[in-house]
């Protein structure tokens, strides 16, 4: 009984302190995302070749596609971090908002 209570509060503590999320985006800071998405520069292709597949896909009102991405240090998003990129009619970065919380 004790081992499966020990072995139950282990996996418990595990998942409290796993990431979440996107692996790249976790490591990164303003600074680093701004290098890396430059306005009218920056493909598509060059977002997923750093970034990997985006976790969503939309479009606002003025018709750009939106990708996002999100990092979090634990399921409860503790520290996480989000990424959303618009991109222009020539599949470039338009614009984007990252936020840390």
């Amino acid at each position: 009984m004790k081992l499966l209570l020990l072995s139950l509060l282990s996996m418990a503590l595990v998942a409290c302190s796993s990431s979440v999320g996107n692996d790249t985006l976790r490591v990164q800071d303003p600074s680093s995302v701004s290098k890396m998405l430059v306005k009218n520069k920056t493909t598509k292709q060059s977002v997923v070749e750093q970034f990997g597949a985006p976790s969503m896909k939309a479009a606002n009102e003025l018709g750009q596609e939106l990708w996002g991405y999100r990092s979090a240090e634990s399921t409860w998003g503790k520290n996480s971090k989000t990424l959303i990129i618009a991109f222009n009619k020539s599949d470039k970065v338009e614009s984007f908002t990252y936020v840390e919380g």
